[in-house]
């Protein structure tokens, strides 16, 4: 599995793409088809403004990518960070399923009157 992380400027967005590897995506089943949904989802955020994880709701998932999480899935943006203070907060995604490509795209918003994310780097 392949991971990036970009920022749109436009929309004020952070893109998260996960690229699949094959192997570890079930076989396409009939009506696999590209998707898009709007889904709540959870960050955690660290104090610096930091983007620690993010969780989607198995249920918001395509169903070929369900066997994937046992219960909701937790993609870890930054290992081995060692926060003072960890915020989740739920927000509004779009989850983009690309099938052909084995590509899910998660996009969420930079900054609510929650949080703000100072991604990559946070505070200086």
């Amino acid at each position: 599995m392949q991971l990036q992380l970009c920022f749109d400027p436009t929309s004020d967005r952070l893109e998260l793409t996960l690229d699949l590897a094959a192997e570890a995506v079930p076989a396409s089943a009939p009506g696999d088809r590209v998707l898009v949904e709007a889904v709540p989802c959870i960050l955690d955020v660290a104090d610096e403004g930091r983007l620690l994880g993010i969780e989607l709701p198995a249920s918001a998932l395509p169903p070929r990518l369900q066997p994937l999480a046992r219960d909701d899935l937790y993609i870890e943006i930054e290992a081995g960070a060692t926060p003072r203070v960890v915020r989740s907060v739920t927000v509004p995604a779009t989850i983009s399923w690309q099938p052909a490509a084995g590509r899910l795209v998660v996009s969420i918003p930079r900054r609510t009157e929650h949080y703000e994310l100072l991604f990559p780097s946070g505070a200086t």
